[in-house]
């Protein structure tokens, strides 16, 4: 196992987790404002996922391509979702920026367990 396949393996599982501690911490504060920290987990999470997306392309590139080929399309929508939670979030006026962030954290988690299932 090289040090990039190994980095990939570890970063699936522990970006599953910080998903589901996002979904969790946004579910806490529903009832109050949205604070500032929250949008920038997101953000911090999205990054960690780009690179992890990075990651997996490059091992696709040596060869080592993903055991299913769905795989490709569980990364895509899992990047795609924080994404969608951002543009809601950032929106003046959005009543449920919360949820917003509760559902997109809570897709991308079951995103990321799919995505180490698939691998």
């Amino acid at each position: 196992m090289t040090a990039v396949t190994w980095l990939h393996s570890i970063l699936g599982p522990a970006l599953a987790g910080a998903l589901v501690v996002l979904a969790l911490s946004a579910l806490a504060t529903l009832r109050g404002a949205l604070p500032g920290w929250l949008d920038t987990s997101r953000r911090v999470v999205l990054g960690l996922l780009v690179a992890e997306a990075a990651l997996g392309l490059a091992l696709a590139l040596r060869g080592s391509a993903p055991a299913e080929p769905i795989h490709w399309v569980y990364g895509a929508a899992a990047i795609v979702v924080l994404l969608l939670a951002g543009a809601l979030v950032e929106r003046d006026g959005m009543p449920s920026r919360g949820a917003a962030l509760v559902v997109a954290s809570g897709v991308g988690a079951l995103l990321a367990w799919r995505l180490w299932g698939t691998g």
